[in-house]
Protein backbone atom coordinates (compact mmCIF):
# COMPACT_ATOMS: atom_id res chain seq x y z
CA UNK A 1 0.00 0.00 0.00
CA UNK A 2 1.74 3.06 -1.09
CA UNK A 3 -1.40 5.39 -0.69
CA UNK A 4 0.20 7.03 2.35
CA UNK A 5 2.83 9.20 0.93
CA UNK A 6 0.96 10.15 -2.42
CA UNK A 7 -2.14 11.22 -0.05
CA UNK A 8 0.44 13.27 1.84
CA UNK A 9 1.69 14.45 -1.08
CA UNK A 10 -2.23 15.04 -2.75
CA UNK A 11 -2.72 17.42 0.79
CA UNK A 12 0.43 19.40 0.32
CA UNK A 13 -0.54 20.22 -3.28
CA UNK A 14 -4.36 20.77 -2.16
CA UNK A 15 -2.67 22.99 0.63
CA UNK A 16 -1.12 24.63 -1.98
CA UNK A 17 -3.26 25.67 -4.26
CA UNK A 18 -5.18 27.11 -1.66
CA UNK A 19 -2.77 29.26 -0.57
CA UNK A 20 -2.33 30.27 -3.89
CA UNK A 21 -6.44 31.39 -4.28
CA UNK A 22 -7.39 27.93 -6.53
CA UNK A 23 -10.01 25.93 -5.07
CA UNK A 24 -9.27 22.24 -5.65
CA UNK A 25 -11.97 19.98 -6.24
CA UNK A 26 -13.29 17.99 -3.42
CA UNK A 27 -12.70 15.09 -2.68
CA UNK A 28 -9.08 14.52 -3.45
CA UNK A 29 -8.71 11.71 -5.52
CA UNK A 30 -6.17 9.16 -4.88
CA UNK A 31 -6.16 6.05 -7.91
CA UNK A 32 -4.56 2.60 -7.40
CA UNK A 33 -4.41 -0.37 -9.13
CA UNK A 34 -3.88 -2.51 -6.24
CA UNK A 35 -6.56 -5.08 -5.53
CA UNK A 36 -5.76 -5.54 -1.81
CA UNK A 37 -5.01 -1.29 -0.85
CA UNK A 38 -8.32 -0.42 -1.80
CA UNK A 39 -11.00 -2.69 -0.07
CA UNK A 40 -8.54 -2.13 3.04
CA UNK A 41 -8.97 1.66 2.99
CA UNK A 42 -12.52 1.86 2.24
CA UNK A 43 -14.36 -0.64 3.64
CA UNK A 44 -14.92 -1.31 7.25
CA UNK A 45 -14.94 -5.40 7.37
CA UNK A 46 -11.35 -5.19 6.57
CA UNK A 47 -10.07 -3.80 9.51
CA UNK A 48 -10.35 -7.23 12.10
CA UNK A 49 -7.92 -8.50 9.33
CA UNK A 50 -5.20 -5.22 8.96
CA UNK A 51 -5.25 -4.27 12.55
CA UNK A 52 -1.45 -5.30 12.59
CA UNK A 53 -0.81 -2.87 10.09
CA UNK A 54 1.57 0.84 10.56
CA UNK A 55 0.16 3.69 11.68
CA UNK A 56 0.72 5.77 8.66
CA UNK A 57 -1.77 3.40 6.57
CA UNK A 58 -4.26 3.92 9.35
CA UNK A 59 -3.58 7.89 8.65
CA UNK A 60 -4.93 6.99 4.89
CA UNK A 61 -7.52 4.75 5.96
CA UNK A 62 -9.12 7.30 8.77
CA UNK A 63 -9.04 10.21 5.92
CA UNK A 64 -10.50 8.50 3.35
CA UNK A 65 -13.21 7.34 5.54
CA UNK A 66 -13.99 10.49 7.32
CA UNK A 67 -11.99 13.69 5.27
CA UNK A 68 -11.11 14.58 1.88
CA UNK A 69 -10.24 11.57 0.18
CA UNK A 70 -12.08 8.83 -2.14
CA UNK A 71 -10.13 6.00 -3.56
CA UNK A 72 -10.59 4.85 -6.89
Amino acid sequence: MNLTPTGMSLLRISYMLQEARFSPAKPLILMTDSQNAKPAVTSFINHARIRHIDVGYEWIIDLTQKGPFEVL
